[in-house]
């Protein structure tokens, strides 16, 4: 059987089957413009076990349940690449807006990724009463 060494895909639909049949990937650029309506994408048996670049960027809401299965099932994932589309408002999370009050970021290290999350999360942090940032020099005590 013919291996996919690397994919660039526009998804407007579901996941599932598409994701079940490319886990011999090893680069993968996915688009996701849509909610899911189920889980099921998140209980499919598929690992990635050559998977070791990703691309992702989300116009969807429920964008984190994705990314968090995909890299429990990337054991060899090595570079990762995220957008979301943080001006859709209805990507703000409830929690961050109505609940969350402390937050810890550990392992800090500046990149403009991490600048953008952090400016997304102040921005919309409305309840957050405690916060501690920790770069990866002083995590490790040097």
């Amino acid at each position: 059987m013919p291996k996919l060494e690397e994919a660039d895909i526009d998804v407007s639909s579901s996941l599932d089957e598409l994701l079940g049949s490319m886990t011999s990937v090893k680069r993968l650029s996915l688009r996701q413009f849509f909610n899911r309506d189920d889980e099921s994408v998140l209980t499919v048996g598929a690992v990635f076990n050559q998977l070791e670049h990703v691309k992702l960027s989300f116009y969807s809401d429920d964008w984190s349940k994705l990314l968090v299965w995909l890299l429990r099932n990337s054991p060899k994932l090595r570079e990762l690449n995220i957008y979301v589309d943080w001006n859709n408002r209805s990507s703000v999370p409830e929690c961050l807006q109505n609940t969350l009050e402390t937050f810890k970021f550990e392992g800090f290290m500046g990149t403009q990724e991490e600048g953008d999350f952090l400016s997304f999360f102040f921005k919309n942090a409305s309840c957050l009463k405690s916060t501690s940032i920790t770069d990866r020099v002083t995590q490790r005590g040097y």
